[in-house]
Order: C-alpha cells, then sequence, then structure tokens
C-alpha cells in the first residue's frame, strides 16, 4: 500500500494498492487506470505526479472510464500532511461530496 497525499496542500488523501485507490479511511473510493485515478462510478479523480503526490492538471478536462464494483475496505491509519509543493498548472484532487470522508 502507497500513501497519497494532494499536491499543492500536502494533504493526505488515501492510499494506491496495485490499481485501487482508496481514502483517509481506507473505504474503496476508485481504481487505477495507469496513472490516472477514476472514481468507481468512472468520474476522473487525478493523476499521479510523481511516487506520493496527486493533482489535476488545471483547465483540463478527463474522460469519465467505466464503472466499477466497490472491494469494500481495507485498514487505514491515516498519516500526517506534507509540505505543500505548490503548482500553477495542477489543482489538487477531490472526491465527489457524497464520497468525501475524513476521520
Amino acid at each position: 500500500m502507497d500513501p497519497i497525499w494532494k499536491v499543492n496542500s500536502g494533504e493526505f488523501f488515501g492510499w494506491r494498492q496495485d490499481d485501487q485507490f482508496y481514502d483517509v479511511q481506507g473505504h474503496h473510493r476508485g481504481y487505477f487506470v495507469g496513472n490516472v485515478a477514476f472514481s468507481l462510478s468512472g468520474d476522473y479523480i487525478g493523476e499521479m505526479v510523481d511516487d506520493e503526490r496527486m493533482g489535476r492538471p488545471v483547465g483540463r478536462m478527463r474522460p469519465s472510464s467505466g464503472s466499477r464494483g466497490s472491494r469494500g475496505q481495507i485498514r487505514s491509519v491515516p498519516r500526517a500532511d506534507r509540505t505543500p509543493r505548490p503548482s500553477k498548472a495542477l489543482e489538487d484532487p477531490e472526491l465527489d461530496e457524497g464520497q468525501k470522508r475524513r476521520p
């Protein structure tokens, strides 16, 4: 399992386990196609900027992908936020309001 932080704010965002994305509480929220993350409903979440950070290119729309079923939950111990790395080309990824969960 690899932890993920938002690129600009440094806020802990969740986990990547193989090609699956889990939120900070360990709830299955999406999947990866390469380094691009999609929600379970197929909506674009963001893309990995490096091994630990995720962002969304400003002003660039990404296509949706196919929907997938939930794989349940993993055990998660949230990580501390990291130092922000502000970027004018990237914005922080967000989950849909209905899917947001913070400890």
